[in-house]
């Protein structure tokens, strides 16, 4: 049965709970779910909180979810405090951006949804999660879709084709994007998004100091994905047919 509550936002629990159904999804296309019992978990880019009950509810010690959307978090706190109080001390919701988290060694997972897409100084915040895991640590990271494929723009610069966002010069594109919206947007970049194809990301990921796990590129399990991935073994045409990907990196010893 769908929750309604009068004291929540409709559109966000209606969101929350659309996200909340893609969890089991989320764990399978990275492998599996972890075993969180007595972890501690961080989560980057935790929205409305679900993925961080899951984990919480799944028997981890603490988990921490940050999130730069102050209504985000808001939310979150309000939903675990109204529906779930008997693990309330085990969840921290925090409207903070990574680069601002001090802590470091503390972690036994870092996870992440659709949330590495909108990083702009992605280097310098791997660099960081590597220091905020333990030992041994890992990170669970997956989200799509990448920017060279159709629908990179994430519908934010409302074009009704694939590849728009790629076949349109930046600057046409800005000034349809600022006449819509009614004020000046300079670049994609303001948008939210870092531009990032499937090349930069491993390139990124080759510098670090990182044991790659789990790499897996149109994991989803729908028909697009299978079409794509067929496409894909064309290699002048994968940069533009990745979708989505999904990782698991250990902090080396």
């Amino acid at each position: 049965m769908e929750i309604t509550d009068p004291m929540l936002d409709q559109k966000q629990l209606d969101y929350f709970h659309k996200r909340q159904g893609k969890i089991i999804s989320f764990w399978s296309r990275l492998g599996g779910k972890p075993d969180f019992r007595d972890a501690h978990v961080l989560e980057i880019g935790c929205g409305y909180g679900q993925l961080c009950l899951d984990v919480a509810l799944s028997g981890a010690k603490k988990v921490v979810g940050i999130d730069i959307n102050p209504r985000c978090t808001e939310f979150a706190n309000d939903y675990l405090t109204t529906y779930y109080p008997e693990i309330e001390n085990k969840i921290d919701f925090l409207n903070t951006d990574l680069m601002s988290y001090n802590k470091q060694n503390c972690f036994d997972y870092i996870i992440s949804e659709d949330t590495f897409e909108h990083i702009m100084n992605l280097g310098e915040e791997l660099e960081k999660m590597h220091k905020t895991l333990k030992r041994r640590g890992k990170l669970y990271a997956g989200f799509g879709p990448l920017y060279r494929s159709p629908y990179g723009g994430h519908k934010r610069m409302k074009m009704p084709i694939p590849w728009g966002h790629l076949i349109f010069p930046e600057s046409m594109l800005m000034k349809w994007v600022s006449m819509r919206r009614k004020e000046k947007i300079n670049s994609i970049r303001d948008l939210g998004l870092n531009k990032m194809s499937l090349a930069d990301y491993k390139k990124l990921y080759n510098k670090m100091e990182w044991t790659v796990l789990y790499f897996k590129v149109n994991h989803g399990d729908r028909l697009m994905s299978k079409i794509f991935s067929w496409i894909c073994k064309i290699s002048f045409a994968k940069e533009y047919f990745s979708h989505d990907f999904y990782c698991v990196l250990k902090k080396d010893d």
